[in-house]
């Protein structure tokens, strides 16, 4: 009879500390009765560290067990329409957990970039937006290469009100949280 494998749960919060969850502090003044019966029936770590106090690169240390700021992001964080930030060939913590023969999921916010499939040009005209109304711009941050807040003025970072004008939502993404499928399908039973 082979024994039942843990389920594991990460859950990865950006602005929250330890007092904040009624679990941790009983004084909290906020009341997290679902997080405090996950804390119950499981672990509760008391001794944590963060590699950095912002969302990617944070996120980065967590998946893949690497110092941040060995990655291409040298500052700041990642912008909705970023390329991946975790290269296609580094083993991350779900890797690890495929191999233990877990599946792996992830919900909600990934701030890491996606190997997004792309239209030639930025879309306007699907968002009924006038492209007049917007300058080109001919380094954006997130982009070939260009993960480096530091490198440009901010008046020259190719940040815009719209990210993703240029992507193409119909197809799917070939590259992101579960790693080691190629097209995104999480939950699925192929992956």
């Amino acid at each position: 009879m082979s024994k039942k494998k843990p389920n594991v749960i990460t859950v990865f919060v950006d602005d929250l500390g330890i007092g904040d969850v009624s679990a941790f502090n009983p004084d909290s003044k906020i009341k997290t009765e679902n997080i405090d019966r996950l804390a119950r029936r499981g672990m509760r770590f008391y001794d944590s560290h963060a590699t950095s106090s912002i969302c990617s690169p944070s996120r980065y240390g967590l998946l893949t067990g690497r110092y941040n700021w060995r990655s291409n992001l040298k500052s700041y964080v990642l912008p909705g329409d970023s390329k991946s930030l975790i290269p296609e060939g580094r083993r991350t913590i779900a890797h690890m957990l495929k191999d233990q023969g877990y599946r792996t999921d992830a919900v909600g916010k990934w701030h890491l970039g996606l190997k997004w499939q792309r239209k030639e040009f930025n879309d306007y005209e699907a968002y009924g937006l006038d492209p007049e109304d917007f300058e080109e711009r001919d380094y954006i941050v997130g982009r070939d290469g260009a993960f480096d807040w530091s490198a440009k003025k901010e008046t020259e970072l190719g940040t815009a009100p719209f990210e993703g004008l240029d992507i193409d939502f119909s197809e799917p993404i070939t590259f992101g949280p579960n790693q080691s499928c190629a097209v995104l399908c999480m939950g699925s039973e192929s992956c």
